[in-house]
């Protein structure tokens, strides 16, 4: 007959769950009654849970009957506080829905220096975080909290990112930012920190200069304010956010002062007289104030795609090709907009 295995714990183990508990008794309450305990091991592995009970048993096989009331009720206080901070973990989780809201992304930070975005800035990293979201709801729809996202989702929206949405390096590398800077906002467990940056040098993409023969053809192609906004971008070299959002009080004395918005800096351009006349061709206000494109300015507040696609509509009327087909991308690559006035 086999010897039978010595137990060197008190009570019963058994599984619940897919983890081991630990059922015992000792000492008696006021009525005489054995007093029962159950104790969670917090593991599933049986040879685990038995060192676990031997730790937790072993002084009461040993003390009186008031040294192991002592023990016994150290554990179980121990025990519960375990199950109170669980339990305040879990209220204090952060709903993904919810992370935008408690952490948004409104300014930047270098140091010591605080710089705030621009309203278009903090829209377009909200609509990057939601798209995470909605990314993640349907790859994991178990994962609804911050704390529950793990390297692993982080390292497969990169790869998403690359391998099915075909987004260019920096495109690709700034949704990974902003998902970055949120959870470091939170304070939470970042698993977006280990991500490595798609590099730019082995997938750059460059805008090709038009002639200006081209130039000609699409600034006479154009009408109204597009005309207009293709004249100043020609002649300014101004990207296309700071000529939408030139002003009429950024205009004296023949010359351009304008901050642009990239760097912050003030920049002084000479007015050519192609453009003086194209300005002078327009109604100013009456006080001098005031957008010089007014209905470009508003629509690239609702979606500065817009000017762009209107951009290389126009292009594309004039026989100009604007994309080009790139081997292992989806979407065809810019190489024509407004861009390339500069």
């Amino acid at each position: 007959m086999a010897k039978a295995k010595y137990k060197r714990y008190k009570g019963t183990l058994y599984k619940r769950g897919g983890t081991w508990w630990l059922d015992y008794a000792d000492g008696k309450d006021r009525a005489g009654k054995p007093l029962r305990f159950h104790e969670n091991m917090g593991t599933g592995d049986r040879k685990t849970a038995e060192a676990e009970a031997v730790k937790r048993t072993a002084p009461l096989l040993n003390k009186s009957v008031a040294d192991r009331l002592e023990q016994t009720l150290k554990t179980r206080i121990a025990s519960h506080q375990q199950h109170v901070e669980a339990a305040l973990a879990e209220l204090s989780k952060i709903p993904l829905a919810d992370a935008w809201e408690r952490f948004p992304y409104r300014e930047a930070v270098r140091g010591n220096a605080r710089r705030p975005l621009r309203p278009k800035q903090i829209a377009d990293n909200r609509r990057f975080w939601q798209m995470f979201v909605s990314w993640l709801s349907a790859a994991r729809p178990a994962v609804k909290f911050l704390e529950d996202v793990v390297k692993d989702d982080a390292e497969r929206y990169s790869r998403h990112c690359r391998e099915k949405l075909c987004l260019s390096p920096r495109a690709s590398n700034k949704r990974m930012e902003i998902c970055r800077v949120v959870f470091n906002l939170s304070g939470r467990a970042n698993p977006f920190a280990g991500i490595k940056r798609w590099s730019e040098r082995h997938a750059h993409e460059h805008r090709d200069a038009l002639e200006y023969s081209e130039v000609q053809r699409a600034i006479e192609a154009a009408t109204g304010e597009m005309r207009l906004l293709l004249t100043i971008g020609l002649f300014t070299g101004l990207r296309l956010g700071d000529v939408v959002n030139l002003k009429w009080e950024d205009i004296r004395n023949d010359r351009i002062f304008k901050k642009t918005s990239k760097t912050g800096r003030e920049v002084s351009i000479v007015i050519f007289p192609a453009l003086a006349a194209a300005l002078d061709a327009v109604d100013r206000p009456k006080n001098g104030k005031g957008p010089v494109l007014p209905g470009l300015q508003q629509l690239y507040q609702r979606d500065a795609t817009m000017i762009s696609r209107q951009t290389r509509q126009i292009f594309e009327s004039c026989g100009i090709e604007v994309t080009e087909k790139q081997a292992g991308r989806l979407k065809a690559v810019s190489r024509r907009g407004f861009h390339c006035l500069r």
